[in-house]
């Protein structure tokens, strides 16, 4: 590839990820074809959304994302407390 050749932008989405995980929480309730057609995409795309995002509320992805935000157990990363050295009393 040359360097003066370009890749295509990415596409952006049509909805958000809090749109995305309301249409999911929605096709929880209702057939997912039904729920598909109504927001005028295709099934297998709730499949996908399903996949990526699982059982998340929409409100969970609406949380700021940054680095070292939150650990795998939904706490500060390096909020333990401890750093190895003993307490001198």
């Amino acid at each position: 590839m040359a360097s003066d050749e370009r890749k295509p932008p990415v596409k952006k989405s049509r909805f958000s990820e809090e749109q995305m995980v309301k249409i999911l929480r929605e096709a929880d309730r209702v057939p997912v074809p039904e729920v598909a057609k109504r927001h005028g995409i295709s099934d297998q795309t709730v499949y996908a959304w399903r996949k990526r995002f699982g059982e998340l509320d929409p409100a969970d992805v609406s949380l700021p994302r940054f680095p070292g935000h939150l650990g795998s157990h939904g706490s500060a990363v390096g909020s333990t407390g401890s750093l190895g050295i003993g307490v001198l009393g």
